[in-house]
């Protein structure tokens, strides 16, 4: 998968990179957008507010970044694998 950090929905784009999910380790910053690089499957997030809440993969198509914003991605209720995420 190809990744071009440029601007996401008007947003400028810090930096990228693949995640590993865990549900006690929060993200170094706070994600703008998430992509599915393998297997597409559900993706657990914690929120910006706190709350979580699992994606579809429906919403999710393997390749490309989608604006959700989150703090973490759990493992608990994440089945995609080769998960990457954009900071702002």
């Amino acid at each position: 998968m190809r990744i071009f950090a440029a601007k996401l929905l008007g947003s400028n784009v810090s930096d990228f990179g693949s995640v590993t999910p865990s549900n006690t380790v929060n993200l170094t910053t706070q994600a703008i957008s998430i992509a599915v690089a393998g297997t597409a499957g559900t993706v657990s997030v914690v929120k910006p507010d706190g709350t979580s809440v699992i994606i579809p993969s429906a919403l999710l198509p393997v390749g490309q970044f989608v604006p959700f914003p989150a703090t973490r991605i759990n493992a608990t209720g994440t089945t995609a694998t080769e998960i990457w995420v954009m900071y702002q």
